[in-house]
């Protein structure tokens, strides 16, 4: 199983990975019947303390630097990257595996 930041997930745990037939009862009296498989629903909150929202404002940060890249090489101002790549769209997706690739490390 693989989740990203906001990703739901539905956990089936099978009776016999889970209390099988001795079930399980608390101090409180809540319990889990003998033989009974489990169900979670679960969304990933946060990361090592990041949450959704820090993906996203982070996105939004290297995107909008990919933009200034953009337009420096759109208006001639980035020499070394109008040398070096032959077209925008050329530029534009070796900015994007960059940005992808800070994603990932997240």
């Amino acid at each position: 199983l693989q989740l990203s930041l906001g990703d739901h997930a539905i956990l089936r745990i099978p009776a016999a990975s889970a209390y099988a037939e001795r079930g399980y009862r608390d101090e409180k009296g809540e319990h889990i019947p003998p033989n009974a498989d489990l169900v979670y629903d679960v969304e990933l909150l946060s990361i090592n303390g990041k949450s959704f929202g820090d993906l996203q404002k982070f996105e939004a940060e290297l995107e909008a630097w990919a933009g200034k890249k953009l337009k420096a090489f759109d208006d001639g101002e980035d020499p070394k990257s109008v040398a070096k790549y032959k077209s925008r769209e050329e530029y534009e997706k070796h900015l994007q595996k960059k940005v992808d690739a800070k994603l990932r490390h997240i």
